[in-house]
């Protein structure tokens, strides 16, 4: 019984292993007490002291420090691609919040690819963080077009753009045309509402998302309610599906996406009564 104990007070260790990430926070003008150190997706968090300085354990499967101090830039670290040394020292500098960014954050180049009953194309996408700390904003163009079959997608969303109590919510927009020539053509457009369940954002736990919007399909005219989830799992993977009824016909989308660095790559299946679409898109991250 004494041996059995003991293993599992070994296995426990092992199964248990933590990093400790140690360093300052600057700025342009010297360094930050009371800047926050949280890991991304998580509440394990931080504040740096009178010198800047801070430390914070955290379990050695996380990989994303994010750092953040009012009347600056948020700014998040990877730290699967430190070194032990780094570790130990990690220093990380601030800057202000512009009032006049001409430049997105960073931009998205991606390509859709031709699946079944899909086309090829291009998409782009923008993000941006502007002077509010409670608001950044996402913007999306893309156009595909093989054999009969032509698309354009549009959409914009405000993240986080006010708070009831402790929750986020954020404002979400898109519109989508699918031309199938010689037999319909679908023009709908979505407006939704998303729940954030923390102001840290963390994405651990679902979302919701409630919307409302119009279709017009080859001449036909509704309107339609949407109901769904936005689910974060772990490394960069996420999962999304809405399910709308426009009252003669139901719509249902699910997209699961991933992320690492500069990669991005996502799969998105749609059906609109008989219409049946495949995407399969992937991107490259520009920063500015």
């Amino acid at each position: 019984m004494k041996y059995t104990f003991y293993l599992l007070l070994i296995c426990s260790a092992v199964n248990s292993q933590q990093i400790t990430v140690k360093g300052v926070v600057t700025s342009e003008d010297g360094l930050l007490p009371g800047a926050i150190v949280w890991v991304k997706n998580s509440e394990l968090s931080t504040q740096t002291d009178f010198d800047g300085a801070y430390s914070i354990t955290i379990p050695d499967d996380e990989d994303t420090l994010n750092f953040s101090f009012i009347g600056y830039r948020d700014k998040e670290v990877d730290i699967s691609k430190l070194n032990p040394g780094e570790l130990d020292n990690l220093t990380v500098t601030l800057k202000y919040y512009s009032y006049f960014n001409p430049l997105p954050d960073y931009l998205i180049i991606g390509f859709y690819s031709g699946l079944n009953n899909s086309n090829t194309g291009f998409y782009l996408e923008t993000w941006d963080f502007p002077d509010f700390d409670f608001m950044y904003t996402q913007m999306s163009f893309g156009y595909q077009k093989q054999n009969q079959i032509e698309q354009i997608n549009a959409s914009l969303a405000l993240y986080d753009l006010f708070r009831i109590g402790d929750n986020w919510f954020s404002l979400e927009a898109n519109h989508r045309s699918i031309i199938v020539e010689n037999q319909f053509d679908i023009d709908h457009s979505m407006f939704y509402i998303r729940s954030h369940l923390s102001t840290r954002r963390i994405e651990s736990y679902p979302h919701a998302r409630i919307g409302v919007g119009t279709l017009d399909y080859n001449g036909e005219h509704n309107t339609g309610v949407s109901l769904g989830l936005y689910q974060y799992l772990k490394k960069g993977i996420s999962i999304t599906f809405n399910s709308t009824y426009w009252f003669r016909r139901w719509q249902n989308e699910g997209r699961i996406k991933w992320e690492n660095r500069n990669v991005k790559l996502f799969y998105n299946l749609n059906i609109i009564g008989s219409y049946t679409e495949h995407n399969l898109v992937v991107g490259y991250k520009i920063n500015f």
